[in-house]
């Protein structure tokens, strides 16, 4: 193991920086070429006239590498760093180019499901899994002006399965270590005139000691999970239809105590999350599609309790509800604008108990209008200009810009992308009023580019990419362990690489690769942001051993970072194996052993990982 971590960097390097093995994420040789996103402008565009930085997950992406947790996919993703308190269940944070986890935007099927009684606002990963999901977009780099407080970092969309005839009956059961459990069933269909789909997954796991059991400890922190999927829509007319998705979550979870002087250690904790989130939209298509109406409302819920002894020592309610209304209409089909407005109210109310019992109530109202203008001014190059206006109920109003350019050269393969945004973050209802709250916080501010270049080679069946990125924050809010509450840290900075690499070797061979470096830093002390890994790669090598078999097996590399209480992380490299075998034309079975040389490392000091496991299924669909 001491040899492949040595080698693994420069070996990422190598397949990133040759034309002969590489290729972008985002439009990999597998994949179209001209794969529609629609993150990067919010309606529909070929990812060859995106000028942002974006990565796509398809379904057939999470079937191969036969993940189970949405945040386990993500860190395969340039420029995206992971961190969970143990193991499955644990609190799970998902950080992008250097970014706070709380300053990216998370939507399931375009609802934002921030939490926002959580004290930076984020989304905790620990409890979506990928059972349903058809594609995973990740927007990289300042994103305020279409997407609003939070997108510092940038955006995960995460869309939900479409039936697509009249039909569809899916499932999966697997097994495996740690006695664990898993289980996913659904059914849709799709008439002229309808579309509708129902979905249920269960999840159980008796899981690993939270507390590194290196540190001696021993006793089991499990997890399960039960979630309700349902969506569908109604065409009224040509131009009209109607809709709507419904999300249910329960999580049930184990966890270790912490302790100021001796760290993570065994103890009777317990977390109990639900989330709730749907929404209804109407679609209206006027002056024979030229002018697309879309009117949304939305909703988010989530609950934490935690227990203590089965006590009850916390509890959080996150409530958000949106009225939105975007319009886009093409001028003709060369140039488009898309412009909307959004009304958002916010509520949080926690309760603590104990020798420290205390209690937040609060709420904040934010209304925007946001526009955005994209058009193809000669046949290579597109490009975006946007403005957004947030008025929000206690900081007021503010103003964020975008741009965006893609020049795609077809004769030579070559897209050169660029892209310069601006966003900002109001402090949480937390952050302001609870016991550690402080009222005279300021909204973190930040500006951000990016710039690369994406080269396609042997007729579309490689690819390299290179992207350099650069993003300054002002006021970012932090807790301050010498006054013990949270304060503005005057300036960060994070900027870096990511390069990506790609080549189809004949039918039955893919390799891919990506490399990430990240240099993000506390521009007031010099000192660098905690759980940052400057150095991570990945490498996937999938064959097609038979037209039945195939296997694919995964590489990632997360280098030395810096944690809390000046302690420092080790590098670590995770090798993961896994096949399947498809019976019949619809009835497959697959098989993994994750952690194949048992690597022993830790994402937060004193928290455990699982080590040497074996998980294997079935997977139908009919």
């Amino acid at each position: 193991m001491i040899f492949i971590r040595s080698l693994l960097p420069g070996a990422a390097l190598v397949l990133t920086a040759s034309p002969l093995l590489a290729a972008e994420a985002t439009s990999a040789p597998h994949k179209p070429a001209d794969e529609i996103v629609v993150s990067a402008t919010r309606t529909p565009t070929s990812i060859n006239r995106v000028g942002n930085s974006i990565s796509v997950i398809t379904a057939d992406d999470i079937a191969s590498r036969q993940e189970v947790l949405v945040s386990d996919i993500l860190r395969q993703v340039p420029g995206i760093t992971l961190s969970r308190n143990g193991g499955v269940g644990g609190i799970t944070s998902v950080r992008i180019r250097g970014a706070e986890s709380e300053q990216t935007v998370t939507l399931i099927d375009g609802i934002e499901v921030n939490d926002l009684s959580t004290p930076g606002g984020g989304y905790n990963f620990a409890h979506l899994l990928t059972d349903d999901i058809e594609r995973i977009e990740v927007l990289r780099g300042p994103q305020s002006t279409l997407y609003g407080s939070n997108a510092i970092g940038g955006v995960v969309n995460v869309i939900t399965r479409t039936p697509q005839a009249p039909l569809e009956m899916f499932g999966v059961a697997e097994g495996g270590s740690f006695s664990t459990y898993r289980a996913n069933a659904g059914i849709g269909t799709r008439q002229d005139s309808y579309y509708a789909m129902l979905s249920g997954s269960y999840y159980d796991t008796r899981g690993i000691s939270s507390a590194d059991k290196a540190n001696g400890f021993s006793e089991k922190d499990g997890y399960n999970n039960a979630s309700l999927w349902a969506k569908g829509g109604v065409t009224l007319s040509d131009a009209i239809e109607v809709g709507g998705t419904l999300r249910y979550s329960d999580g049930k979870n184990e966890f270790d105590s912490f302790d100021f002087v001796l760290g993570v250690k065994d103890g009777n904790e317990k977390g109990h999350t639900e989330e709730l989130n749907g929404s209804t939209f109407l679609k209206a298509a006027l002056l024979e599609g030229r002018f697309e109406n879309l009117l949304r409302v939305n909703w988010a819920k989530t609950t934490r309790t935690n227990f203590t002894d089965n006590a009850a020592s916390f509890k959080a309610k996150s409530d958000r509800l949106n009225f939105e209304y975007q319009g886009t209409f093409h001028l003709n089909e060369n140039h488009l604008i898309t412009a909307g407005a959004k009304a958002e109210n916010n509520k949080i109310r926690t309760e603590s108990f104990g020798a420290f019992a205390s209690m937040v109530r609060g709420q904040a109202d934010i209304n925007s209008l946001y526009a955005l203008y994209q058009g193809t001014l000669i046949e290579a190059l597109t490009v975006t200009a946007g403005v957004r206006y947030d008025d929000h109920e206690t900081f007021g109003g503010h103003t964020t810009l975008r741009f965006s350019g893609a020049y795609d050269i077809a004769q030579s393969g070559t897209i050169i992308r660029a892209s310069w945004g601006e966003a900002f973050k109001a402090p949480t209802l937390f952050q302001l009023f609870s016991s550690f709250g402080n009222p005279a916080l300021k909204p973190e501010t930040a500006k951000g580019w990016d710039a690369g270049v994406e080269q396609r080679f042997l007729g579309g069946d490689a690819q390299v990419s290179a992207t350099y990125f650069w993003r300054k924050t002002q006021n970012q809010i932090d807790f301050s362990f010498a006054t013990f509450s949270y304060a503005n840290i005057s300036r960060t900075r994070a900027r870096g690489l990511e390069l990506t690499g790609e080549i189809s070797l004949g039918p039955s061979v893919w390799l891919s690769a990506n490399y990430t470096y990240t240099a993000a830093r506390n521009l007031d002390t010099g000192a660098h942001l905690v759980r940052r890994a400057r150095n991570s790669a990945n490498a996937t090598a999938e064959w097609q051993i038979t037209e039945r078999l195939k296997s694919v097996l995964g590489v990632e590399y997360t280098g030395k970072q810096d944690d809390n209480g000046g302690r420092r992380l080790d590098s670590f490299v995770v090798v993961d194996l896994r096949a399947s075998y498809a019976l019949t034309d619809t009835l497959e079975l697959f098989g993994r052993v994750e952690n194949l040389f048992d690597e022993n490392y830790q994402q937060i000091t004193g928290y455990g990982t699982p080590g040497r496991s074996a998980f294997g299924g079935v997977r139908a669909k009919f």
